[in-house]
């Protein structure tokens, strides 16, 4: 199983310039063929009747790929403590929207 590779970025979305309630997940850009332009692609698209946690969702989902390299990385000790320590820290103010 493969995803989207990441870095992923949370932003909210507009229409017209105007903001909107939804936020928009997307991926590290990929050029097309046939094109010269690369766009972002789409992870997914983040919507809630909840009040507030419409941003939280989008932000914790963006984090994602950065959490997943965060546990592999603990999990197979390539890298050091304070390089896995901060690493992970990282993930978290991410998924935070810190």
């Amino acid at each position: 199983m493969t995803h989207t590779p990441g870095p992923w970025k949370a932003t909210q979305g507009s229409c017209g310039g105007e903001p909107m309630t939804w936020w928009d997940v997307d991926g590290a850009p990929e050029t097309f063929e046939g094109s010269s332009v690369a766009f972002p692609q789409s992870v997914c698209m983040v919507m809630s009747h909840s009040n507030g946690a419409t941003e939280g969702n989008a932000r914790l989902i963006a984090a994602a790929p950065d959490l997943l390299m965060a546990l592999k990385h603990w999990q197979d000790n390539t890298l050091t403590p304070l390089e896995r320590y901060h690493e992970t820290k990282a993930a978290i103010m991410k998924a935070e929207g810190r």
